[in-house]
């Protein structure tokens, strides 16, 4: 405001300074030409508007100055919480690609984990239908063995039937436990 207020003093100033001799202009055209002078009250208002015109100039420079300072700081302050901000983007980025790594490896040992148990499962299968193989053909074995001991006719011959009887069964015991 100070500003519009020196330059309308300058403009004034000037204006008057310039319509006199104008207006003398004519009348001196006749006579002898003399040089005309701003008079000291002229050149004290046309300083004094310089003067204020340079002090509202400076005001608002100043003014300009820290607003631009404070924009500054704003911006630094804005630019230091975005760094942050795009730091821990990436680590959580970074750590997200960590954890879907773990969890495609977990996936992987979980359908091997898998695998093993439904193949333990099935040799287990296999296990217990072989024990039920063995202890039938165990009972036979046993059954066989009492019938034999029941029906001794005495001394080694009873010795000798389960000798026989031993090597008879020998062959099917070998290919059950094989199995």
């Amino acid at each position: 405001m100070q500003l519009v207020g020196a330059a309308l003093v300058l403009c004034a100033a000037a204006a008057a300074g310039t319509a006199a001799p104008l207006a003398g202009s004519a009348a001196a055209r006749g006579k002898e030409r003399r040089a005309q002078f701003a008079s000291w009250d002229e050149v004290n208002v046309l300083a004094h508007g310089l003067l204020q015109l340079g002090h509202g100039l400076k005001e608002h420079v100043d003014r300009t100055k820290g607003q631009l300072r404070e924009l500054g700081g704003r911006l630094g302050a804005h630019n230091a919480s975005l760094g942050r901000l795009v730091r821990q983007a990436r680590e959580a980025q970074e750590r997200g690609e960590l954890l879907r790594a773990s969890v495609r490896e977990l996936e992987g040992r979980g359908r091997q984990l898998a695998e093993l148990a439904d193949a333990l499962r099935q040799r287990l299968d296999e296990v217990a239908a072989d024990k039920a193989t063995i202890r039938g053909r165990l009972e036979l074995l046993e059954e066989r063995v009492r019938q034999v001991l029941q029906v001794r006719p005495g001394g080694n011959q009873s010795d000798k039937d389960l000798g026989a009887l031993q090597v008879s069964q020998r062959p099917r015991l070998t290919v059950a436990s094989a199995r």
